[in-house]
């Protein structure tokens, strides 16, 4: 996948200047595996909110002025929605024409949260992560240490906002500095 990135990164920005969020458009896969990761691992797992009127839900009364937890983590992985869920696949978010269709357009895709909770700072989040990912993947390759396991996304200690256990890379700068 990283592999991929690159070819796709290249294309778009070609190798004497940094990518920036204008190459977004032309990064459709870049994008689908930013959203993939947050579907996969996701940070904030609980969003508060509170009933604005009375509500009955799978046949259960919840009063007007009800605080109420969703569950972004459950939602981000249920079979129903998101078949193999445990797999990390970013094809989840591009359309047959490979064009990508995530951040708003899929309905139980929510890593900002949504409504009146939505998260306020979410357009700046996509840019500074989009211009970030691509940034590093155009200058460098990511390999494991030698002899070093895959980490796993598994979360030991459960907390508020989420996060993956320590785990090491090493950064190579790319060689492959030209076209």
């Amino acid at each position: 996948m990283q592999e991929t990135i690159q070819k796709e990164v290249d294309l778009a920005v070609g190798r004497d200047r940094t990518p920036c969020w204008n190459d977004s458009e032309n990064m459709p896969y870049l994008q689908a595996a930013l959203c993939e990761v947050q579907r996969a691992v996701t940070l904030v797992v609980l969003a508060p909110t509170s009933t604005r009127r009375d509500i009955t839900i799978a046949g259960y009364h919840i009063p007007k002025g009800t605080a109420v937890l969703a569950n972004l983590n459950k939602t981000h992985h249920d079979e129903r929605e998101w078949p193999e869920p445990e797999k990390f696949k970013p094809e989840r978010f591009l359309d047959s024409d490979g064009k990508f269709v995530g951040w708003s357009k899929i309905q139980h895709f929510i890593p900002f949260g949504l409504g009146r909770r939505e998260c306020a700072g979410q357009s700046l989040a996509k840019i500074l992560m989009v211009t970030f990912a691509a940034s590093l993947l155009h200058r460098y390759k990511f390999e494991l240490p030698e002899g070093a396991e895959i980490p796993t996304t598994e979360v030991t200690e459960p907390h508020l906002v989420m996060r993956p256990q320590d785990f090491e890379v090493v950064a190579k700068e790319r060689c492959d500095m030209t076209m």
